[in-house]
């Protein structure tokens, strides 16, 4: 908000080196706030992304471990 109070400032004023300074802010800025949005998401990506349940395979079962009540092996 600042650079652009500037500007138009240094435009009333008719002074082209203030004009350029304070273009030159706003260029900053703008290239501050892309940078900054561009980090922020790529940070929060991993974070709320969505991350598939079947990216590892399901481990195979080779032996049965009976639990009690009798319902854990198949066959008794």
């Amino acid at each position: 908000m600042l650079p652009l109070v500037g500007l138009l400032l240094a435009a009333r004023a008719d002074d082209a080196y203030w004009r350029r300074h304070f273009v030159g802010a706003g260029v900053g800025v703008v290239a501050v706030y892309l940078v900054t949005a561009v980090a922020s998401s790529m940070v929060a990506t991993t974070l709320i992304g969505h991350t598939p349940a079947d990216e590892e395979p399901a481990p195979r079962i080779t032996q049965c471990i009976p639990v009690s009540g009798g319902r854990g092996c198949p066959g008794g």
